[in-house]
């Protein structure tokens, strides 16, 4: 949902509440130049040339202001024309599902665990159901594939990824996963961000999207997450960033770095599952046949 606020360029402060990951439209209007530089934001913003330098339009200046993807008490500070202007935000959550469901494991090869308390492990196997609070990680040479109403998320070898929440209703649906450390990539289905909700954590960073194809890869505080399709929302704590197709983003600690073309397509990246998993099957099959 999007919302369209008009100021003057004289007016000093303002507040509303925003919804988590709305975007809303500032317009400013006045009669010649407008001057506008971003001071300090816990948020988005857009045009994001506008966190760099102080960017000049012509009797109207429209920019764009993404709120968190968490609640927060947000705020947006601007020089306008050599005067301050604060614009305070609460931002607050929509109702999403609370029916507790599991994720479903799709296929899986190699050596695959989850655990209930991240230090008692169980071999996984196809069809199992994974609630909140589970832990699942993967060795060397294996992988997992998990899926729910959400779409799919895809865990690499070398992996320990936690279910941190998992809520559902009717085609609604509340996911949040947490990457302890490993490479993950998923697969969402397009939903309305009013009625549904999909984060994958990553150290201090979370990303929320509404029907994408991205992942991450890191460990502790240093992580790279890349789009392969669509568009996510990277929140550290304070800045939001609006990370586009093909596009890859390194995060360390809680400082962005400039984001960088990203060339791996995600159909070659889905072949490495998919061709573990024919061989999985070949061994299957001699082995039956007493080939092995």
């Amino acid at each position: 949902m999007k919302k369209v606020f008009l100021f003057f360029v004289l007016l000093p402060i303002f507040a509303f509440s925003i919804y988590t990951g709305e975007s809303t439209k500032l317009t400013f209007e006045n009669n010649g130049k407008i001057e506008i530089f971003v001071e300090d934001v816990i948020g988005g913003i857009l045009p994001e040339e506008l966190l760099l330098s102080k960017q000049t339009f012509e009797n109207v200046a429209t920019i764009t202001y993404i709120a968190p993807i968490v609640p927060i008490q947000g705020y947006l500070i601007l020089e306008v024309n050599g005067q301050r202007k604060v614009l305070k935000f609460n931002v607050v959550e929509y109702e999403y599902p609370k029916d507790v469901a599991p994720a479903f494991v799709k296929e899986f090869s190699g050596n695959v665990a989850y655990s209930k308390d991240g230090k008692s492990w169980i071999s996984i196997s196809k069809g199992e159901k994974l609630y909140e609070n589970y832990y699942i990680r993967t060795l060397k040479d294996s992988y997992v594939v998990i899926s729910g109403k959400w779409g799919k998320v895809y865990i690499n070898e070398n992996t320990l990824v936690k279910i941190k929440r998992n809520r559902e209703k009717g085609d609604r649906f509340d996911f949040k996963l947490k990457v302890e450390r490993g490479n993950v990539v998923a697969d969402v289905v397009k939903f309305l961000m009013s009625k549904s909700r999909f984060q994958i954590e990553g150290g201090s960073v979370t990303a929320g999207v509404r029907g994408t194809k991205f992942g991450c890869k890191g460990e502790k505080n240093n992580w790279k997450w890349f789009v392969f399709d669509g568009e996510v929302y990277i929140f550290n704590g304070k800045k939001i960033i609006e990370l586009s197709k093909r596009k890859m983003i390194e995060v360390i600690n809680k400082t962005y770095l400039n984001p960088q073309d990203f060339e791996e397509k995600f159909d070659e990246f889905i072949d490495v599952f998919d061709k573990a998993f024919e061989d999985l099957e070949k061994e299957i099959n001699n082995y039956l046949e007493g080939n092995l």
